[in-house]
C-alpha cells in the first residue's frame, strides 16, 4: 500500500479547497448574471424586512374599476397597479400599504385567480420605501418580470410592465400628484 506523506496530503487538500473556491465563484457570477444580485431571490428576499404582523388584517384589496377621470383621481399620494385583461375594463389595485403581497392565497393583498396554478400562493411583493417601490420575487417557480426581464428584486418605475408568471400582467403607475422618482 501507498502511504502518502504529510506534504502530499496537504497538497491534495489545497487542490480541493481551490476547486471548491472556483465552483463558488462560478455560481456567484451565474447568480449575478441571472438575478442582478450575488444571491438568488430566495436568499435575497430573506434579507428583506419581514412582513408586519397585522392582526387586524382586512379583506384583500378589491379591484376598483378605472374612473372616467384622469389617473390623478386614484388615491392621493399612492402608486397603483393597473390590470387590463382581454377587453374587460381596467382594474386598479392601490399600493397604499408599506408591503403589498401578490399571489393566489386569500391572505394576499392582491389575490390572483386560484385556478392559475403556475402562480404561487405568495408570488411577489412590492415594498414601499419612502418614494420608491421595490418589487421582489418570493421564490416563485414561474418568475416575476419587469419590462420582459426576469428579476429577483428590482426598483420599479412609473410605466413599468410587471408580469407575474405567464398569464397576469400589470402596469405600475406613480400617482402624478406624487411626482415621478
Amino acid at each position: 500500500m501507498f502511504w502518502a506523506t504529510p506534504m502530499t496530503l496537504l497538497a491534495i487538500l489545497l487542490v480541493i479547497i481551490a476547486v471548491l473556491f472556483v465552483v463558488l465563484l462560478i455560481r456567484l457570477v451565474q447568480n449575478y448574471r441571472r438575478y442582478g444580485s450575488m444571491m438568488p431571490p430566495a436568499r435575497a428576499n430573506a434579507l428583506l424586512p419581514p412582513l408586519p404582523a397585522d392582526t387586524t388584517k382586512s379583506a384583500p384589496a378589491a379591484a376598483l374599476p378605472l374612473p372616467k377621470q384622469p389617473a390623478t383621481a386614484v388615491i392621493p399620494a399612492a402608486a397603483y397597479l393597473e390590470q387590463v385583461a382581454n377587453g374587460s375594463p381596467p382594474r386598479i389595485f392601490p399600493l397604499d400599504k408599506p408591503v403589498t403581497v401578490i399571489g393566489r392565497d386569500a391572505a394576499c393583498d392582491i389575490c390572483i385567480d386560484e385556478h392559475l396554478v403556475n402562480i404561487s400562493r405568495r408570488h411577489a411583493q412590492i415594498v414601499r420605501e419612502e418614494d420608491t417601490y421595490l418589487l421582489s420575487d418570493l421564490s416563485s417557480s414561474s418568475g416575476v418580470y419587469v419590462n420582459g426581464v426576469r428579476i429577483g428584486r428590482n426598483r420599479v418605475r412609473d410605466g413599468a410592465v410587471i408580469r407575474i408568471g405567464q398569464e397576469v400582467q400589470y402596469t405600475f403607475h406613480l400617482n402624478p400628484a406624487r411626482g415621478a422618482s
